[in-house]
């Protein structure tokens, strides 16, 4: 552009940018979320101004331009904000935990980005903002696990990971498969480590007496000859018995499944399938039961 049609423009526009800059603050202050918005719409019209040879698009490229560089400054401090408040996220003591209110937040956050940057040469940005937020929100929920006292830490992580893993796998963010891949074999671990802890801390004598018969026969002992072994004969399966009375049991098993969902409920089948297989296969138990 001429210098001297450049000093006219500037002349005639000179309240433009700020103007802009203005309007940029006030949509920001009603919603922060507006500023990805600005981020893609005024970056496609930097793009387009670009492509142009027009003197006065030249002019409006350069305004744009000083614009997009102030929205791309509130769109960090957004994800900054966002960042911050995972990390200083305090949860209730007194009641159960269940999913993190940052993690649905997260869910929400995905989704409408997800809208506003198909197609978007900014994916880069969203791209590196969603990889900040899994790191915060990872390290969030873990931190959390050990601090919430209602409820065990397996759950707390097992639970969360497992939406987290959910949003991941229905969104299809493909920068974020590795996070959930990593979702999905966190919320397997600690639901399978809740599930063999859970069911073996109330029952903890009669778990060890099944572990132990297990154990002899893997070391190659006969079925039928587990009986004869001091610490597996009918007598100490008795004294194993008698510490835990059908109503405790039952009491027990009702809290358990009270608060498992349904993949955890298929998660319990190979524990059950435990006790059952050593019930069932060695008849000096059985008689005892």
């Amino acid at each position: 552009m001429p210098s001297d049609l450049k000093s006219l423009m500037s002349i005639l526009f000179s309240s433009l940018e700020q103007e802009l800059r203005n309007f940029i603050s006030s949509a920001e202050k009603m919603d922060s979320f507006f500023s990805v918005f600005m981020l893609v719409r005024i970056s496609n019209d930097v793009l387009s101004q670009s492509q142009t040879n027009k003197s006065s698009a030249s002019y409006l490229h350069l305004i744009l331009a000083n614009c997009l560089v102030e929205v791309k400054r509130k769109f960090d401090n957004y994800i900054d904000s966002i960042e911050h408040s995972i990390k200083e996220t305090r949860v209730s003591k007194k009641s159960r935990c269940g999913i993190l209110p940052f993690v649905k937040d997260f869910e929400i956050f995905a989704e409408q980005a997800e809208t506003v940057f198909k197609g978007s040469d900014r994916r880069r940005d969203l791209d590196k903002a969603y990889s900040r937020l899994m790191v915060a929100q990872n390290r969030a929920i873990h931190r959390i696990a050990i601090e919430h006292q209602k409820t065990p830490r397996d759950v707390v992580i097992f639970e969360n990971f497992h939406y987290l893993h959910a949003i991941l796998s229905r969104l299809k963010i493909t920068s974020l498969e590795n996070e959930r891949k990593e979702a999905k074999q966190k919320y397997q671990e600690h639901m399978k480590s809740y599930v063999i802890d859970s069911l073996g801390r109330p029952m903890e004598k009669l778990t060890h007496f099944f572990e132990g018969v297990q154990a002899l026969v893997g070391q190659g002992v006969k079925e039928e000859e587990v009986g004869y072994q001091m610490a597996f004969n009918k007598q100490e399966l008795r004294k194993v018995i008698k510490e835990y009375p059908n109503k405790e049991v039952r009491v027990h098993l009702s809290l358990f499944l009270s608060c498992c969902s349904c993949n955890l409920k298929w998660a319990c089948l190979p524990r059950f399938k435990f006790f059952t297989k050593i019930l069932g296969s060695f008849g000096h138990l059985t008689a005892v039961v």
